[in-house]
């Protein structure tokens, strides 16, 4: 949770400027209102005080705060394709097999252009590693880590999103 801090305490003034509220008697003053911000953005704040003469029908005075705000462009986060187990081309001879059959079919006729060949090629080798290779997931980065443990892992996160 976010700890937020009353501004109008933090900046020095005259009395008249401190206090947010009068009694109905007229001589008993006090600071009961306040400007709360997030504690993360409380030095975007220039200066607040309260203004006792502003006529606003309240036994309250009028709490003003000047801010600085710096405007950020947002980025987009870039999504990242999953990997593909390319590993398997030459440990796996069915995946290669297959991989062979696909790109051998469409790679027949090629067109005349060396530009136009080269994207028919990258084309035709992507299709193909998409549709027959195996997409990445959770692959180990320690050589300690085992299967049972990758499952484990996997257990717990889902057991975290099921919690939320």
């Amino acid at each position: 949770m976010a700890r937020s801090s009353g501004l109008n305490t933090w900046f020095q003034h005259h009395p008249r400027r401190l206090w947010t509220r009068k009694s109905p008697d007229g001589k008993t003053r006090n600071q009961i209102d306040y400007i709360t911000v997030n504690q993360r953005f409380r030095n975007c704040i220039v200066h607040a005080k309260c203004y006792p003469g502003a006529d606003c029908n309240s036994d309250h005075v009028l709490v003003v705060s000047y801010i600085r705000v710096k405007l950020k462009k947002a980025i987009p986060r870039k999504r990242v394709k999953p990997r593909l187990k390319i590993r398997l081309l030459w440990e796996d001879k069915n995946v290669r097999e297959k991989f062979q059959q696909e790109t051998v079919s469409k790679l027949i006729t090629l067109p005349d252009g060396v530009d136009e060949k080269f994207e028919v090629l990258c084309q035709t080798l992507t299709d193909a590693a998409e549709k027959v290779i195996h997409k990445q997931t959770g692959e180990k980065k320690q050589k300690w880590m085992t299967d049972e443990i990758l499952l484990l892992m996997e257990d717990r996160r889902l057991f975290k999103q099921d919690t939320r």
